[in-house]
């Protein structure tokens, strides 16, 4: 065989994997209902205006989010297909997105992206419809997918690689429209000024374009923080949850901190657990000791006994559960709940675990810090929630950074799991995922997707 052969066969292997998933996303795209909530609201709003006197409007009195429904309100009126054949790719290109950012050089990237295929099939995508699968997708997913893609300049940037004036173009682009997105902006934002002043230290210049891009960041932020529709919107939301305007910033930022860690700390959370997992396989592998296999282990024991032993305490103990947003605000603007201020302990304790599991597991100062960042990112893009009403409105989809910055971290612990297995051995864990993800995907997500159908038509 030839060696020109040989490359298209390895190219072949490695777009195989990113191939089925965009045939698994369309036939779950296909499952999906044509219009439903927010997609029809959309539609309604633009049969007797124009698109720009539409995004005015909303500008003015509600949302700063003018790219992305600018978008929205084109794909709502669209034939239903074209919305299943991009939001595919939109998929597609989130996962690829991660195999170019982390896993290119890789010795086991084909292995790594059939991983990264896994778990995003195990994420359940049904809880991207709460608000209408169009607009929850083009709010969250895209610009998740387009966030990702833009911070591939700044891996070419670091392996010293040219980027053209197309490539230049396109990213920017992507800069454009993902940071429209609140969540995605403060991501875009932090990771480009870290990297530019990391490129800065290192190599003591920045690269012009990445301080474009991050100018471009810059201007959304300001664009998000000087709409008067946020400021209308923040009103209108705060005057259904009475005592959130009272809350200080603390108080804002712990309203945003546990929710977002008992999700992952404390529910049925199968990305969680996998994480957990992984922390106490690639711990076991790597030290020899008791002191340090004990460490690794305690993420998935406190996990374990969350799981068991929940529903026995809250049985015994019901005012455990905050029932409401208004009670969640009250426990948060005073001191008489002091079970609120110990999960909220408890879980901080947590977090400093995982990131002492995760120091252990990737000791090269380089890779922990790029671990930590992650994790930083992702968590601070859900907590940033609790400066607005919105919070107690948005359901599990502002969640979805968060979860993919775990995901992102679970594909980097397998390619540390890969350090200590033969080839034979690490396959057998590939196959053990693409099971796990498949069984999930139809479990969760296309059976989620076929009920909520069955429950509109009913």
């Amino acid at each position: 065989m030839s060696i020109k052969s040989l490359k298209a066969n390895k190219k072949i292997k490695e777009v195989f994997p990113f191939f089925m998933l965009f045939i698994f996303m369309f036939v779950l795209h296909l499952a999906t209902p044509a219009l439903q909530n927010d997609d029809l609201t959309f539609r309604n709003y633009i049969e007797n205006q124009s698109i720009l006197s539409f995004l005015i409007q909303r500008y003015k009195t509600w949302s700063s989010r003018v790219l992305i429904e600018a978008v929205l309100v084109g794909m709502v009126s669209m034939n239903h297909l074209i919305w299943c054949l991009l939001d595919s790719l939109v998929v597609v290109l989130l996962a690829w997105s991660i195999a170019k950012l982390f896993f290119e050089k890789s010795g086991y990237s084909n292995a790594l992206n059939w991983i990264i295929v896994s778990l995003i099939l195990i994420y359940p995508f049904y809880l991207l419809s709460s608000a209408g699968w169009v607009a929850t997708t083009l709010n969250y997913l895209w610009p998740l997918s387009f966030g990702l893609a833009s911070f591939i300049p700044i891996k070419k940037y670091f392996e010293n690689k040219k980027i053209n004036i197309f490539e230049s173009f396109l990213y920017s682009l992507l800069v454009i429209f993902a940071a429209n997105n609140e969540q995605m902006a403060i991501i875009i934002f932090v990771i480009y000024a870290v990297f530019a002043i990391y490129f800065f230290m290192q190599k003591k210049r920045v690269s012009l374009y990445l301080l474009f891009n991050l100018f471009l960041t810059i201007i959304s932020l300001l664009f998000i923080l000087s709409c008067p529709g946020n400021d209308n919107r923040a009103i209108a939301e705060a005057q259904r949850f009475p005592g959130y305007d009272g809350l200080n910033i603390v108080q804002k930022i712990l309203a945003g901190f546990l929710p977002t860690t008992t999700f992952f700390f404390e529910g049925y959370n199968l990305e969680y657990l996998i994480f957990v997992c992984l922390i106490l396989v690639c711990i076991w592998l790597k030290y020899k000791d008791k002191v340090h296999r004990m460490i690794g282990a305690l993420p998935l024991l406190v996990y374990t006994f969350w799981l068991v032993g929940f529903e026995v305490v809250v049985a015994i103990k019901p005012d455990l559960l905050i029932y409401s947003p208004v009670q969640y605000i009250k426990s948060i603007a005073s001191f008489e709940n002091l079970t609120f201020y110990l999960y909220s302990i408890m879980n901080a304790l947590i977090v400093l675990l995982l990131v002492l599991c995760l120091f252990f597991i990737f000791r090269k100062k380089g890779e922990f810090l790029l671990v930590l960042l992650i994790l930083g990112v992702g968590l601070a893009s859900r907590i940033t929630m609790g400066f607005s009403p919105t919070l107690f409105l948005s359901e599990f989809r502002t969640y979805l950074f968060f979860v993919f910055a775990i995901f992102i971290i679970c594909v980097l612990l397998f390619d540390e799991l890969s350090k200590f297995m033969s080839s034979d051995q690490f396959k057998y864990i590939v196959y053990i995922m693409i099971f796990i993800g498949v069984v999930s995907y139809f479990n969760t997500s296309l059976s989620g997707v076929i009920a909520g159908v069955m429950t509109i038509s009913y």
